[in-house]
């Protein structure tokens, strides 16, 4: 971790055969996320002032609803209102799908 830090305060590493040559890094950027169920919650201040941290949450059917059906309901004025209509069935076919991938946690081999 800590020559992890080193790379990011000052983007370059010093060659370990000959310590007097240095090793410029360029064009290099790092992205990193943390398991919320496993491992070490902790990190360290000085890794963790290098990067933004975002949280995000699961969103409720409620929440998905609220946001997308105005979007789509709007998207569908262009069409028939039999296609219209289905703007009810599109949302609870899109909330089942989300809700049973988070329930089914499994990745399945590809």
């Amino acid at each position: 971790i800590m020559l992890l830090c080193q790379i990011l305060s000052y983007w370059m590493v010093y060659d370990r055969e000959c310590l007097a040559e240095r090793k410029d890094l360029v064009d290099i950027q790092f992205v990193s996320c943390m398991n919320p169920k496993a491992g070490s919650f902790m990190v360290n201040m000085r890794l963790q002032r290098h990067h933004t941290i975002l949280t995000t949450f699961t969103p409720t059917a409620d929440m998905i609803s609220g946001i997308y059906n105005p979007i789509l309901a709007h998207h569908l004025k262009s069409f028939d209102t039999g296609i219209q209509k289905q703007c009810d069935s599109i949302m609870n076919a899109t909330i089942d799908a989300l809700q049973t991938i988070l329930n089914n946690p499994a990745f399945l081999p590809s």
